[in-house]
């Protein structure tokens, strides 16, 4: 059965250093992650994609970027 909380593109650069634009204008930069359950000391909930960054996670779901691109501007 399919997750449907899982993107392929998304999945694809797990790992990888990004830049993350959402549909509410605002955007975030960092190494992207996601979490298989929740961790209540990172402020996750299980199912949920992550930009880990010195200053503390971005969370989100697929369902809220409008574009991501890896640094240089490769979608």
């Amino acid at each position: 059965m399919k997750d449907i909380h899982r993107s392929e593109r998304l999945d694809a650069l797990i790992g990888k250093t990004v830049r993350v634009y959402f549909t509410d204008g605002s955007r975030g930069e960092g190494i992207l992650g996601y979490s298989e359950r929740a961790d209540i000391m990172q402020g996750l909930q299980a199912g949920e994609y992550f930009i880990r960054k010195p200053s503390g996670n971005t969370v989100f779901r697929k369902s809220h970027v409008k574009k991501i691109l890896q640094p240089g501007g490769n979608r």
